[in-house]
């Protein structure tokens, strides 16, 4: 999908490139039922039927977004190295090429890495799970996969106590947070993926954020509004809304995308912006393997759901991975309905939930599997699962430990070979090959996007207004310690009091 449009009745309309195989009406996928297809030229009659090499608009898809892709990937990767704007379409950065008074830049996000990705004890509850002490427990009729004690008012007045009542070894500590000895750990630069609002195969990942606030404060909402419309469009420009601060915040690549960004929101919604600061967006990777267990009934656990898990460093580009290995007996059926749905939901709180790390920033290249489920049936809820999974997933990070890297951009400066003494000067500590070309010169390198903006700023005196700079995404770098740190936005699922105090105060407003 390249691009979002609506239609009179504001439904959604996706542009597909078809890379093979062949799409029709009422075909369903994972974000709908294909309802009609249009040819994409103007005035084009609705068709059948569209195939390889075609590029159409569907409708009916009411949850897709652009970078998303229908069926298998592996031809949509090869096709989007072969032909990018028709498979990935262009971000408001790509090709944008300002003149700043003096010298040239350009910034381009061509698409990098390698596609985003998206056995432990069991219960002696019921619904025929049999625990460690044999299938004759397992007869219960309350259902709960993960008992309590016989006493929990939840219970279903079973006088004995289930199995796990014992206190779970692992319940406060964690025994696996030693060093993962694994060669995508955090010790060397890494390609990205899955980072906060990035899709993967097709696009680099914005690597800047700012604060968008309305010149005028009655437009605050409308505001919302409309860069809500604008990131159903372009997914990564990844809004993130501060409750607390009244604060709009947008991932972006760069200075054209702002100005882009502000005099869009001017022409189609009326709006006038300012955008207060930049901050470079890094990202955070597991150190190394950590665990965490909430068991129903024990402990400090205030929720009828027990949770055991593990997190660990996963490939390099893979992004956020996850796995439910528990027994069919440990899923809530009578929530969920199928496992694939209970997994689904874990996924997707899980997701948001890294959305930041130990130091405010986005999780990637983690890999995380749930091991052990527990509930009590009916009294357990969807949202005991909810809300215990950000405890868990933060108390298995923290034994983990994070390691904080920036982004790092790859650039090629081309000047007049009289100027190179002086460029080198400057650009020297991130050169890593140089040409002479006759009376030009090539400079290659890499440089922390922390310090790209200055070099951009002073090609046009270096080079006497002759250099043109180009700089792409290439990879995340891990920065020493002290780590920089984002200020937290969600309920602070690391600090356990201040957590449960603001879920509870919500949940009675």
């Amino acid at each position: 999908m390249f691009k979002i449009e609506r239609d009179r009745a504001g439904a959604r309309v996706a542009y597909v490139r078809m890379v093979s195989g062949t799409l029709r009406v009422r075909d369903r996928t994972a974000h709908g039922v294909v309802t009609a297809i249009e040819a994409a030229s103007v005035g084009s009659p609705a068709v059948s039927h569209v195939s390889a090499g075609q590029i159409a608009k569907l409708h009916g898809l009411r949850d897709v977004r652009i970078g998303d892709v229908i069926g298998t990937t592996s031809a949509a990767k090869r096709t989007s190295a072969e032909h990018p704007a028709g498979a990935a379409g262009s971000s408001p950065e790509t090709d944008a090429k300002g003149t700043a008074g003096t010298g040239r830049t350009k910034q381009t996000d061509s698409a990098i890495g390698p596609a985003g990705t998206p056995g432990a004890d069991s219960s002696a509850g019921t619904n025929g799970s049999a625990g460690a002490d044999g299938p004759e427990r397992a007869g219960d009729s309350t259902g709960a996969g993960d008992s309590t004690r016989a006493g929990d008012s939840t219970a279903a007045g079973d006088s004995t106590q289930a199995d796990d009542s014992t206190q779970a070894d692992d319940s406060t500590r964690a025994d696996d947070s030693t060093q993962a000895d694994d060669s995508t750990a955090a010790g060397g630069s890494m390609r990205a993926g899955g980072a906060e609002g990035y899709t993967g195969e097709l696009f680099a990942p914005p690597t800047v954020e700012s604060v968008v606030v309305a010149v005028r404060p009655e437009q605050r909402r409308q505001l919302h509004t409309a860069l809500s419309e604008l990131a159903e469009q372009d997914p990564l420009i990844n809004l993130r809304y501060d409750e607390r601060r009244g604060e709009a915040v947008v991932s972006l690549y760069g200075e054209v995308q702002k100005e882009v960004l502000e005099s869009t929101l001017a022409e189609q919604y009326g709006i006038d912006v300012v955008f207060r600061g930049t901050t470079v967006l890094h990202v955070e990777r597991p150190a190394g393997r950590g665990r965490a267990l909430e068991v129903l009934g024990q402990g400090d656990n205030p929720y009828l759901a027990t949770l055991e898990l593990t997190v660990e460093p996963g490939p390099a580009g893979s992004g956020v991975g996850f796995e439910l290995d528990v027994p069919i007996e440990q899923v809530p059926i009578h929530l969920f309905k199928t496992e694939e749905f209970f997994r689904d939901a874990l996924e997707d709180t899980l997701r948001r939930t890294l959305a930041q790390g130990l130091h405010g920033w986005p999780v990637i290249d983690v890999r995380v599997g749930v091991t052990r489920t527990g509930y009590v049936s009916p009294a357990t809820g969807a949202g005991d699962f909810r809300k215990l999974l950000p405890l868990v997933v933060m108390s298995a990070l923290s034994r983990a430990g994070t390691v904080v890297c920036e982004p790092v951009h790859r650039f090629r400066l081309d000047g007049p070979v009289g100027t190179l003494s002086a460029v080198l000067a400057v650009f020297g500590r991130y050169m890593e090959s140089s040409l002479i070309d006759g009376p030009a010169f090539v400079v290659e390198g890499r440089v922390p996007v922390s310090r790209l903006r200055s070099l951009e700023s002073a090609v046009a005196g270096l080079t006497h207004d002759e250099g043109v700079l180009e700089a792409t995404f290439d990879s995340y770098r891990p920065v020493p310690p002290p780590y920089p740190a984002r200020e937290r936005w969600d309920d602070n699922p690391l600090d356990r009091r201040e957590y449960l105090l603001r879920v509870e105060r919500r949940l009675r407003l």
